[in-house]
This record gives C-alpha cells, sequence and structure tokens, in this order.
C-alpha cells in the first residue's frame, strides 16, 4: 500500500467559561508510521462556550506500510497566552484487504463446453472478491479482457 496524506481540519470548543482569543495549536505523533507534515495552525477568536475552526489543516503523512486496524495517538496542544489545552486524539487506520475468494470459468458461450481452454476458444471468467480488511474499498476496475487461445 502507497503512504497516505490526510489533512485534520479541527474545530476547537471553549470549555472553561471565558472567551479566548490568539489561539495557535500543534499536533505531534510519537508512531514513527505517522509523519507530521504541517504540525501548526491558528484558530478565530472564541466566545465562552462557543467554537472556532483551524485556518489551515494539520497534516499527517501515513506510511504504507501501517496495518489495518493500527492505532495510533496524536497529541493536540492548544495555547492561548500562557494557557496551554493538551489532548489526545486515538485515530485508527482502516484499510480494504481485498481477496479473490472465488474463480470459475466456462467455455459453453464461445467454446465447446469442456471447461477446457482449447485452440481458438474463449473463456468466460467469473472472479469473486471479498474485503477481508476493516475499510470500505471503492469499484475496483480493471481493464476489460478479451484473450482467445492461441492458434
Amino acid at each position: 500500500m502507497r503512504a497516505k496524506t490526510i489533512a485534520l481540519w479541527t474545530v476547537l470548543r471553549e470549555t472553561g467559561g471565558v472567551p479566548a482569543a490568539g489561539i495557535t495549536a500543534t499536533v505531534s505523533c510519537a508512531n514513527p508510521d505517522v509523519a507530521v507534515v504541517s504540525a501548526g495552525s491558528s484558530f478565530g477568536a472564541v466566545a465562552a462556550g462557543g467554537s472556532t475552526a483551524a485556518q489551515t489543516p494539520f497534516l499527517l503523512t501515513i506510511a504504507g506500510t501501517v496495518t489495518d486496524a493500527t492505532t495510533f495517538t496524536l497529541t493536540f496542544d492548544a495555547v492561548s497566552g500562557a494557557t496551554h489545552s493538551l489532548s489526545e486524539w486515538p485515530l485508527t487506520a482502516r484499510a480494504p484487504q481485498i481477496e479473490v475468494v472465488s474463480l470459475d470459468w466456462e467455455d459453453a458461450v464461445w467454446g465447446n463446453g469442456n471447461g477446457g481452454l482449447e485452440t481458438g476458444e474463449r473463456l468466460g471468467v467469473t472472479v469473486i472478491l471479498k474485503n477481508f480488511g476493516t475499510g470500505v474499498s471503492g469499484a475496483l476496475t480493471g481493464p476489460p479482457a478479451d484473450r482467445t487461445a492461441p492458434t
């Protein structure tokens, strides 16, 4: 699997009962399979009990070697004046794991129906796939194959 870069657009909620301004935040991760590409962001002023969105996303690159269902923890540090607010976010990588569970062919339509590929025949091939991973897979596509046995 290839490395994936993701953008985290965060929203902060003020829970201390006082407005805040000049908010900046950084994110880090101790897992060597996660590279923090863009670690900092700024936020607009927030009223007591309100929320404010990041002006830029945090960017993370997750190594292609990370296995399905691996959980890693991001450490988030928000600062307003002299006040720090630390939090940890556990994130789980979800990936599809597509495998062939059935493969069948037939030569009744374009051949003699004996189940074997012979000179000049074409086969109809049916492949059934199953996702054994925890992530969702999009549509699987490939070039259509039109192969005739060599003459």
